[in-house]
């Protein structure tokens, strides 16, 4: 786990000089850089998308403590354990480990680092032998049932749980029974899902058009993200570059890569001036523009449309939904 003293200014605080600005009641927080040093440099509110301008205003800062689990670490700790197991270990992709236990292949996952979307599916676990490790477990629900094996990186951690045990439970299992026959991911960060067999297909037809400008996106002709909207469009751009890649590669839709969210922070930090990679400020812009998108549909068309049918949120972070979003090209003008 690394720290850090992070310094963040309120939205709206009634000691600043620029309070009534903007919405008295925002409980945005914004983390801002200590070699901050251009005085017009302006921020954007994560909550309302107010433009902030911390040395200008000379806003009151606030001196936080923040920890960030380092994903090195966690999968150093995780090898230096299985190498006890097996020398042998090898890495197939990012938070995916193979090793032989008791002459059997076995897998190790872990969760909050897997990049590619087959090894979170219900398929393929019920096919392979594997162990799933969550670094937070209260971050990654599972469905219910006995026939998956998971873990917690605490529990190995505090010796609660022998990691070598586990994984001769899980070569000595054979093919799983009662197996949820829905297709859904085996784990997610939202609430847990509801399962009634048999499972219903999504709506036929439901496809959205979705178009990206220099500064604004539509979906069916209509601005779901306006040319004011700061950095909700830069997330949006962001996911939308490597929905692209990923389609000029021709993957699969269920193999369409997800951005984590310290990525997405790390990103957004790049492309604008000021400020420090902050995960929780990155989780609200997404939560804005997923529910921002889906209620401008709503109520300027009355359609049919889900919170993540655009935007989509994955056990491991976050893409644009391959199975919903169209590409269209760009019209600048539709007069």
């Amino acid at each position: 786990i690394n720290f850090e003293i992070a310094q963040v200014v309120l939205c709206a605080n009634p000691e600043d000089r620029d309070f009534g600005r903007g919405s008295r009641t925002c409980s945005g927080r914004i983390v801002v850089a200590d070699s901050h040093e251009d005085s017009r440099a302006q921020l954007c509110c994560p909550v309302c998308d107010r433009h902030i301008y911390p040395d200008h205003f000379a806003k009151r800062r606030i001196r936080e403590l923040r920890s960030r689990i380092s994903a090195e670490g966690v999968v150093q700790h995780c090898l230096d354990l299985l190498m006890e197991i097996d020398a042998g270990v090898k890495t197939l992709s990012d938070g995916v480990l193979r090793l032989d236990v008791d002459g059997r292949e076995i897998f190790v996952c872990l969760i909050d680092f897997l990049a590619d979307g087959i090894y979170w599916s219900k398929q393929w676990a019920e096919l392979n032998p594997v162990c799933y490790v969550a670094v937070n477990p209260n971050h990654a629900r599972f469905p219910d049932g006995d026939w998956l094996t998971k873990v917690s990186l605490t529990e190995l951690v505090c010796g609660e749980t022998q990691l070598h045990e586990v994984l001769q439970s899980v070569a000595g299992r054979g093919r799983p029974r009662d197996v949820p026959q829905a297709s859904v991911a085996l784990f997610g960060k939202g609430p847990a899902h509801t399962v009634i067999e048999p499972s219903r297909p999504s709506p036929p037809g439901r496809r959205f058009l979705v178009e990206v400008g220099p500064n604004i996106v539509r979906v069916d002709g209509e601005t779901v993200v306006p040319t004011n909207a700061g950095p909700r469009f830069l997330v949006f751009r962001t996911l939308w570059q490597w929905f692209l890649d990923d389609l000029r590669a021709g993957l699969p839709p269920e193999r369409f890569r997800a951005w984590t969210v310290d990525k997405l922070s790390e990103e957004l930090v790049s492309q604008t001036r000021g400020g420090v990679a902050d995960d929780g400020n990155t989780r609200k812009l997404i939560n804005n523009l997923q529910s921002g998108i889906a209620e401008t549909l709503k109520r300027k068309h009355g359609m049919a449309i889900g919170r993540e049918d655009i935007v989509e949120s994955c056990p491991n972070g976050y893409r644009i939904n391959p199975f919903t979003v169209v590409l269209r090209p760009f019209q600048p003008d539709l007069s």
